[in-house]
């Protein structure tokens, strides 16, 4: 009976409490937390360091110098392909193709601009003669007051002394880690390890 006179009890209260307009109190609904988001971590980008060059292997074949060394942890391969010599009375200027790959990425570069051996360094070791008077005797002819030898019509077999005199400059220059051409190709390497 008791419970029975409750529950009459309540359901009086309800309709009371409609009847005056009164809100009829809810059970809050509990919010549900809002789980938070993870934020992607970026992978790292790979980063060379450039180092000092170490294991440098060069060697000659025909015209084009061939080569590899280290530059820090990075092996690199290249070539380079003389296409211009001249001969001045300062010595010899060269310039042509250069050719590297590094991490998978061959690069060609035909734009390096010449470089520059002084007569001092390189042609008195090479026993050409840079006189024009005796390149003459040797059958060099000479525009105006320098040699301009273009090593993609030389035949490579019978070539004669403007063909030697390019290939050992080309030896020259790049047979030392320290030589301009191995410095340029070390610049252009290291731009382009920057990230």
């Amino acid at each position: 009976m008791l419970i029975l006179s409750a529950v009459i009890l309540l359901l009086i209260a309800l309709a009371a409490c409609g009847q005056l307009g009164l809100p009829i109190p809810a059970t809050p609904t509990p919010t549900a937390t809002p789980t938070p988001t993870a934020t992607p971590t970026p992978a790292p980008s790979p980063e060379v360091q450039p180092g000092p060059v170490s294991d440098f292997d060069i060697h000659l074949n025909g015209l084009t110098v061939e080569g590899s060394f280290k530059l820090g942890e990075v092996p690199v391969t290249f070539t380079y392909r003389p296409d211009h010599v001249e001969a001045q009375e300062a010595g010899l200027r060269v310039s042509g193709t250069l050719t590297y790959e590094l991490l998978d990425r061959t690069n060609k570069l035909s734009d390096l601009g010449a470089v520059l051996m002084p007569v001092g360094d390189t042609c008195d070791k090479i026993g050409v003669a840079t006189d024009p008077v005796e390149l003459a005797q040797l059958g060099v002819t000479i525009p105006g007051q320098q040699i301009e030898v273009d090593l993609g019509r030389l035949d490579q077999t019978n070539a004669g002394v403007p063909a030697q005199m390019a290939c050992r400059a080309t030896r020259l220059i790049a047979e030392q880690a320290d030589s301009p051409l191995t410095r340029l190709l070390i610049g252009q390497i290291n731009r382009l390890l920057q990230p």
